[in-house]
């Protein structure tokens, strides 16, 4: 709750604000007002300027766009992730936020933008799941190689929540995160701790 109001949803509920949503220096020190009398009847309906001066049009759905014509025409690219138990950011809303992507830019969305789901991941990391990937070196393969990663392999963190189950060698389970809508499928015949017996589908 802190940090609603800071993260702009709170921009035209937050008392004694004095500048755009996106800025910290705007809003009063202490939130502790704001907290104790949130209402969430009634305040939510009056966050929607706030939303749209921190995120814009590109997550809101009543709201044309998304706009990345800058970010795409100078050649960027976006490698997105998110947790499917994350408790703060729906996995639904970013797959579609996706969805709009993709739609919006058609043929040329694979090229600036790729999502990758990780089941049972909580808030960016942790949860009973193979949450240990590597985010870096795949994005630099796609900006400086032009290789549009298809996969991730992740793997399980020694001491994590899934490592402490009582199954054996579970240190050693590894999945592969699929570029979304794809998931990864196990094949039937190979080792079910081995990201190397599934298949990124769709079916």
């Amino acid at each position: 709750m802190p940090n609603l109001y800071f993260m702009g949803y709170g921009f035209q509920a937050y008392p004694d604000v004095t500048g755009p949503a996106n800025k910290l220096s705007s809003y009063p020190a202490s939130s502790l007002e704001y907290v104790t009398r949130f209402n969430v009847e009634s305040e939510p309906a009056r966050f929607a300027q706030g939303r749209l001066d921190f995120h814009g049009a590109n997550i809101d759905p009543s709201q044309p766009g998304p706009n990345f014509e800058a970010f795409k025409k100078r050649g960027g690219k976006m490698l997105i992730y998110t947790g499917t138990a994350d408790p703060a950011v729906q996995a639904s809303g970013v797959m579609a936020f996706m969805d709009r992507f993709n739609t919006h830019y058609q043929s040329a969305a694979a090229n600036t933008a790729r999502l990758f789901m990780i089941p049972g991941m909580n808030h960016c990391r942790g949860g009973a799941t193979a949450d240990q990937f590597d985010q870096l070196a795949p994005l630099v393969a796609w900006v400086e190689q032009g290789v549009a990663p298809e996969q991730i392999i992740a793997r399980v963190l020694p001491g994590s929540a899934l490592d402490q189950r009582p199954e054996k060698n579970i240190a050693d389970l590894s999945r592969p995160l699929c570029v979304y809508p794809k998931y990864a499928k196990y094949n039937g015949v190979g080792n079910p701790a081995a990201a190397s017996s599934f298949v990124c589908t769709l079916d």
